[in-house]
């Protein structure tokens, strides 16, 4: 939401005297609620995902009429979005039920063998940083002509687990 909508949005609930800061172009203005009473402001880049005051000092807190500081049901209640750092959460004592299934490891092989004898094999990227399995396989992309773009281009052709 732009910046002027915000402010007429909050016109006669956020007291005159507050001075809305200069969003300079490109930033958002965002609002982002600890708590229910604990709302602060800040900017936020769309591209680079940067807050204003990672860099900079912290954006000061709208006020309300009455002199309290801006909360969750103020911005509701005019219809301003909001960041929110606290969810809805509940335990159960039920396992969950497993979504991954078990690489085979073989099938690797075999699709990486395929394209080795295919010559079409651009990359295989076996363990990430951290040593663990990732499986995936890169197809060159023939629709190039330039061997450098073909690698480049490569499509994945299988995910860890599964062909595509």
């Amino acid at each position: 939401m732009d910046a002027s909508e915000i402010i007429q949005r909050l016109q006669g609930v956020v007291s005159d005297e507050f001075i809305w800061p200069t969003v300079p172009l490109g930033w958002r203005l965002e609002f982002i609620a600890y708590s229910k009473d604990d709302v602060i402001v800040d900017l936020l880049h769309p591209i680079s995902n940067k807050f204003w005051s990672e860099d900079n000092e912290q954006i000061d807190i709208p006020f309300l009429n009455d002199g309290s500081m801006i909360n969750v049901s103020t911005l509701q209640n005019a219809g301003i979005p909001f960041m929110t750092t606290f969810g809805k959460a509940k335990v159960v004592n039920k396992q969950p039920t497993p979504h991954l299934s078990i690489v085979n490891n073989s099938t690797f092989r075999q699709v990486k063998a395929e394209l080795e004898a295919k010559g079409t094999l651009a990359g295989v990227i076996e363990h990430d940083q951290d040593g663990e399995w990732l499986g995936m396989i890169y197809e060159k992309d023939l629709s190039f002509k330039d061997p450098r773009e073909q690698d480049h281009f490569a499509k994945c052709v299988f995910n860890g687990s599964t062909r595509i």
